[in-house]
């Protein structure tokens, strides 16, 4: 593929968010009934847990927010690129 489709999980503004939307599910079913692009879920993803939910569903998960927080808060504290580190690794861990 070219591209992916980017579905937007929730309405409102982008930030984290302590559930995914219930609906997600129902609303990935519906755009790959009328795309062959692979179709990944963002808006309000932060944590592993809404990774793995929304990878059971669609082919990525796109986390935004929470990281460009992490990244700002932590970056020049010597411990903290390590939490990032382990943050994403997290993430992608929660993909498989």
């Amino acid at each position: 593929s070219t591209g992916f489709v980017y579905i937007v999980s929730r309405t409102g503004v982008t930030g984290a968010e302590n559930q995914v939307p219930t609906d997600v599910s129902d609303l990935v079913a519906r755009v790959k009934q009328r795309t062959d692009l692979p179709c990944c879920v963002g808006f309000g993803l932060s944590t592993p847990g809404h990774v793995r939910m929304v990878c059971q569903v669609a082919d990525g998960a796109v986390v935004g927010s929470a990281l460009v927080k992490l990244l700002h808060e932590r970056w020049d504290n010597g411990k903290g690129r390590a939490e990032i580190v382990d943050f994403v690794r997290g993430l992608k861990e929660a993909t498989r």
